[in-house]
């Protein structure tokens, strides 16, 4: 059926699929002779496919059907008996009718080379070929529903939908799948209130176009053993009640409760907005026992980056080797193992894994399944290791089952070191990979349902309630787990379904499957997606957030949530990825040996104290916790929640003022130290920039002025608290400080000579550029330094002095709260600033110490890249070429004249002939696209701009001439009234003349989209900023087969006095700029409205988006390209070119320097595309 005719080519129709292109080649698609050769085509696949359509489950979406009706002969010639064939038994799954079999082999080969499973092929020869497993089984792959959506004809259809429906009595809803955390974008189909079937979307991101057998067959549990109004349980029993009841009980029960005797557990089914709603209502009553880890999966919620799919699913097939941990991918996500086997069908992708032997559909190298093997990888003992080591882009992938071990946490972090070791985690690839199997996971990891320090986890909850510790769990759908621990416990169980958590339950709470609500999920790679309703819960079934909603309500808590928008919108604060939908936001790496490294500084803080008690003679840290090992979270959070108390008699304004003045001293002297340095050349010298906030020629009497600032701090904090024994805890603590900057000036002094500069910058160049037996003659009074600091720092031994108990509490006795904490973040960052002193003046600043092997690491000096100007273009970050342009162009309808435009200096007006001829010059110059702008005669304008859609009409002439003419170069016509309307706005008017009748106006403009794509435009351009209107144009376009024409949207379009020269060029207003659009154009004082315009428009079929004007807007551009995966096209539009045209005739400027610049900030600030009426001279400046 994909027989053509090449004109010039062969007498007889070709195989479009088997002939390569060539240049200046014309090829017809639909002449008499393909026409005829097809139908000859078609007979043959006829000859035995059976007049099954009436019964056929694929009738009404059947490819054979579709080119029966374009081709086929309404009669067939065929006398003889049709063939034959028996169904096959290929499973409880697909149904088979092998008589419509047109031995295409799709099934065949997708299940060879997407599926991996080799289960079906050809037997015979002839017409006695029949597909088949030979060996007569069932077909076992994961992904064999696919068959049926490539199967052309309905020898292969679904076995539990067959019969039930017709295609054209369903209604469709895309949405997205959550029996696994993949997501996979999928379509609904329903009929009234049912789940008829679920068929796959396309989504190259994700699911490509698969779907697995459990996303694509599950439905059917939507039917059966639903949830469909309250239950509670009355005399053992479960009795249906209404809603007013069951949540009465429920909240009677949770307000009778000890908080920390409540507890709540979300299911792997459960949405973003009810977790973080159960969450809040959790909070307020009191309990942080909660848990979304149904398996104790031992995760690590603070670190966005140690819990998700990192590589993405796309991403695979960038990766050059796998390592995969404890995981099966092909049960777990078979879409990724889909992605992964086609990875390695590609080469050069070495697998291996680190588990149970477990079968997979491509070469996997079996590494053991001892944890050990990990720890030996990590240290680099494995053979395995050269792979790794070789590999540019390596990945690993780590299982759930990895983490539900008892060694679980010795697991990942030896994960984590591979992945740090072997280079998988950098700024442009990110090889750390978390499989999740729910879909609720990584949702409820970014929401923060997990318990915080002290708190109960999952493991802790379901031993406490079995114990009796535990009165009250609410099960936020959650079934899989053991639910008989929980019969000495009320539960109050959430969910769409009668499962094993509502078997236990005392309560039920009837709520939606993913098919009845509009919720969000996030994948394994850390993609937020949205669901969709397809059809409504049954019975008296509400949505998930409502339901905790209106509990709220019983339970006398005030949540500021009455509508999903607003619970999404407190969503949009957690974290980008939420204001970010269907996107993979980037994740910051935290090394996961450094979060445990973190984690264990309070523990490190604890024994410190232990042993400085046991010096004294006393127990330190006993109280909070076993051993006291919960004591350092529970002083911290005394310091934040504890009342501070001011002593009797106080000095209060000098009380509050003493830890504010020791803080902020102590950060203030941070202005001048330098993290490193830039190092130009300015007349044959090196002069070092420092990095540094304030670069001051006397850095070093600066840190020691405000050190002794500090002891003001001190003094003030003793004298006002009114006590002896703070006071005299004052005067000891200034006097060490005191005596001790004598020996720190004294050494300080001997550094400043040695270096001859006082800038802490200079000091380290100069230090780094001397000998190194400098260093080692500075080495002893180092060491005194460093003893010195000590003392300066009140730190130990010297705060523990053989004295009296009211000089060991010290001057801050009196103190309690954050005013404590203030002298204590001022005494750390004080320690810190004496560190990074230290290292200034002895250690070489952000030099190594010694210049040893890997120790010594010079700084990339900039001044050596910018001094060729070979070496500034290799390294540029952006660059502009022909293609980024776009060049503007205006037409007339007047033969043969080509005018000047007063307005846009170098810029003309062309008739159709010169317009022609400045397209093929632009082509010769390497630009591929021209927008055409129609000038139209005000005799053919109008109230309601019937001339913008007449086919006949200036544009649809002028498209048709350049395709005639330059076929090859892509033309953009704006679909916009102003050029056509008497009153030169952007719509039709309403009757006060004033205001835009939207619908009215999108009508109108469908029409024009469809006369400019009928002319041959290849880009229709909405530029009237109507809502709906690229939803409207695209079903348009798409209804009269225009599917191939895109769209570009001018969805940023701001109300900008920049137009006026165009405007006078269209005469779309006769008063020049007066006319007054902001009615529909967005106002410029506004940013965050053009971000919700754009997603608007995406959502609805743009396929690109324009930012108008571009140069004042350059915020816009850059935010759009950040915050969306698409392509963002920019106008310099006139008043802008116009300025800069302007300037330069009057030699104000360089034009083309100028010009160039100004283009090159658009691609700077992210950019796609250009709008320029300077292309042609960009273009003949690029090519010279």
């Amino acid at each position: 059926m994909c027989l053509v005719e090449v004109e010039g080519g062969p007498p007889k129709p070709v195989a479009s699929c088997a002939m390569p292109v060539a240049e200046g080649m014309v090829i017809h698609t639909d002449t008499p002779k393909v026409k005829k050769a097809r139908e000859g085509v078609l007979e043959f696949l006829l000859i035995n496919h059976p007049l099954d359509c009436p019964i056929c489950d694929q009738g009404g979406e059947c490819d054979l059907q579709d080119i029966t009706m374009a081709y086929g002969k309404g009669t067939s010639r065929l006398d003889e008996h049709k063939r034959a064939v028996p169904k096959k038994h290929f499973g409880p799954l697909i149904e088979t009718a092998m008589n419509r079999c047109i031995h295409c082999t799709r099934c065949v080969r997708f299940l060879s080379d997407v599926a991996g499973t080799n289960e079906l092929g050809g037997i015979g020869r002839g017409e006695n070929v029949e597909i088949s497993t030979y060996i007569k089984r069932h077909i076992s792959s994961e992904l064999s529903g696919n068959i049926i959506d490539l199967c052309p004809v309905g020898a292969l259809t679904s076995k539990p939908y067959s019969f039930t429906a017709r295609p054209w009595e369903l209604s469709h809803c895309e949405t997205i799948d959550v029996l696994d955390a993949v997501g996979s974008a999928i379509r609904v189909d329903y009929r009234g209130p049912e789940v008829m079937r679920i068929l796959p979307r396309l989504s190259e991101e994700v699911n490509e176009e698969w779907i697995s057998d459990k996303t694509r067959f599950a439905y059917d549990g939507l039917k059966v053993q639903r949830l469909d109004r309250p239950y509670i349980k009355k005399d053992g029993k479960l009795a249906p009640v209404d809603w007013n009841e069951a949540l009465t009980v429920a909240a009677k029960k949770l307000k009778n409760t000890k908080s920390n005797k409540i507890a709540a557990i979300a299911g792997d089914l459960a949405d973003c907005e009810s977790m973080l709603l159960l969450k809040e209502v959790m909070q307020k009553l009191g309990s942080g026992n909660i848990d979304c880890r149904q398996d104790g999966a031992k995760l690590i919620p603070s670190n966005r980056g140690s819990y998700v799919f990192n590589t993405t699913i796309e991403g695979i097939e960038n990766a050059d080797l796998c390592l995969l941990i404890n995981t099966n991918p092909r049960i777990e996500a078979p879409i990724i193992n889909v992605r992964l086997r086609k990875r390695y069908l590609q080469g050069n992708f070495p697998v291996a894994s680190v588990g149970p032997n477990i079968e997979y559909l491509y070469h996997v190298e079996k590494l053991g399944d001892n944890p050990d093997i990990l720890s030996e990888i990590a240290n680099g003992n494995h053979k395995f290791c050269e792979l790794l080591s070789a590999a540019q882009s390596p990945m690993l992938i780590i299982g759930q089952d990895a983490l539900v071990r008892d060694d679980s946490e010795s697991v990942l972090v030896l994960a984590g070191k591979i992945a740090e070791k072997f280079n998988m985690v950098r700024d442009d690839w990110n090889g750390f990979n978390m499989l999740h199997k729910a879909a609720a996971r990584v949702g409820g990891l970014d929401t923060g349902f997990v318990p915080k320090k002290g708190e109960r986890d999952i493991n802790q909850i379901l031993e406490h309630a079995e114990s009796g510790e535990i009165e009250v769990v609410y099960l936020l759908g959650a079934d899989e787990i053991d639910t008989s621990k929980l019969e000495n416990t009320f539960v109050i169980y959430q969910g769409h379904h009668g499962d094993k958590g509502a078997h236990v339950a005392d309560v039920i709470l009837p709520g939606a499957a993913y098919t009845e609500k509009y919720a969000t999920y996030v994948n394994t790679e850390g993609r937020v997606q949205r669901t969709n309703l397809a059809v409504f819960p049954p019975g008296e079934a509400k949505e998930d957030w409502l339901i905790i909603k209106n509990l709220s309500q019983y339970l006398d808590l005030s949540l500021p949530y009455d509508s999903l928008f607003d619970v999404r919108k407190k969503l949009d604060t957690i974290g980008p990825q939420f204001r970010n939908a269907d996107q993979v936001v980037k994740n910051t790496w935290v090394p996961i040996s450094n979060v445990l490294l973190l984690l264990s500084v309070a523990y490190l803080t604890y024994f410190e104290r232990k042993v400085l008690a046991a010096i004294q003679l006393r127990h330190g840290p006993s109280v909070v916790g076993p051993f006291g090992l919960l004591q350092p979270f529970a002083d911290a959070i005394k310091l934040l929640i504890k009342e501070p108390i001011i002593p009797f008699r106080a000095s209060t304004i000098l009380f509050i003022m003493a830890p504010m003045l020791t803080f902020i001293l102590a950060l203030i002297a941070w202005a001048v130290i330098p993290f490193g340095a830039e190092v130009i050349v300015e007349n044959g010298q090196q002069v070092v920039i420092p990095k540094v906030i304030a670069n001051i020629n006397v850095g070093v009497l600066y840190v020691l002025a405000i050190s002794s600032l500090g002891v003001y701090g001190v003094i003030i904090a003793g004298w006002s608290s009114n006590s002896n024994y703070a006071f005299l805890g004052a005067i000891r603590s200034a006097a060490q400080m005191i005596s001790y900057e004598v020996s720190i000036g004294l050494i300080v002094a001997a550094v400043v000579i040695t270096t001859g500069t006082l800038n802490l910058g200079e000091m380290v160049v100069a230090k780094h550029n001397m000998p190194f037996w400098v260093d080692l003659l500075l080495m002893p009074i180092g060491i005194i330094f460093f003893i010195s600091l000590l003392a300066e720092t009140n730190r130990h031994p010297f705060d523990l002095p053989e004295a009296e108990a009211e000089l060991v509490s010290g001057y801050n006795v009196e103190y309690s709260s954050m005013p404590f904490a203030l002298f204590f973040l001022g005494e750390y960052a004080n320690m810190i600033l004496a560190s990074a002193m230290m290292t200034i003046f002895f250690l070489g600043g952000w030099y190594p110490p010694l210049e040893l092997g890997l120790l010594y690491k010079i700084p990339g000096l900039i001044w050596r890249r910018r001094s060729s100007k070979w070496v500034r273009n290799l390294t540029s970050e952006n660059s502009l070429s022909v293609n980024d342009l776009v060049l503007p162009l205006f037409v007339h309808d007047r033969e043969e004249t080509t005018e000047p435009i007063s307005g846009l200096p170098g810029v003309k007006c062309y008739s159709i002939d010169g317009l022609v001829s400045i397209v093929k010059e632009a082509k010769d110059l390497g630009i591929n696209a021209v927008a055409i702008f129609p000038v139209v005669d005000s005799k053919l304008k109008s109230e309601n701009a019937e001339e913008a859609y007449n086919s006949d009409n200036l544009i649809c002439r002028a498209i048709c001439a350049v395709k005639l003419k330059v076929p090859e170069i892509g033309i953009i016509a704006d679909v916009a009234l102003d050029p056509y309307t008497i009153h030169g706005h952007d719509g039709i008017l309403k009757d006060n003349q004033m205001d835009v009748e939207n619908d009215e106006t999108i009508s109108v403009l469908c029409k024009q989209a469809f006369a400019l794509a009928k002319a041959g435009c290849d880009i229709v351009a909405p530029s009237d900023m109507m809502d709906g209107r690229i939803g409207r144009i695209r079903k348009s376009l798409d209804d009269n087969n225009f599917q191939d024409v895109l769209i570009l949207s001018y969805a940023v379009k701001y109300c900008s006095s920049f137009y006026a020269p165009f405007r006078q060029v269209v005469g779309s207003c006769g008063l020049s700029h007066s006319i007054d659009k902001s009615g529909y154009q967005m106002d410029y004082k506004n940013a965050r409205e053009s971000m919700c315009e754009i997603e608007m428009d995406i959502n609805e079929g743009a396929d690109f988006i324009m930012v108008k004007p571009g140069m004042p807007y350059l915020d816009i551009i850059k935010t759009a390209s950040d915050k969306f995966n698409f392509p963002i096209f920019a106008y310099q539009v006139g008043g802008e070119y116009a300025m800069i045209k302007a300037a330069a005739n009057n030699g104000w400027l360089d034009y083309d320097k100028v010009i160039y610049e100004s283009l090159i900030g658009f691609k700077r600030a992210g950019a796609s595309a250009i709008f320029t009426y300077a292309a042609l001279d960009i273009a003949k400046n690029l090519s010279a």
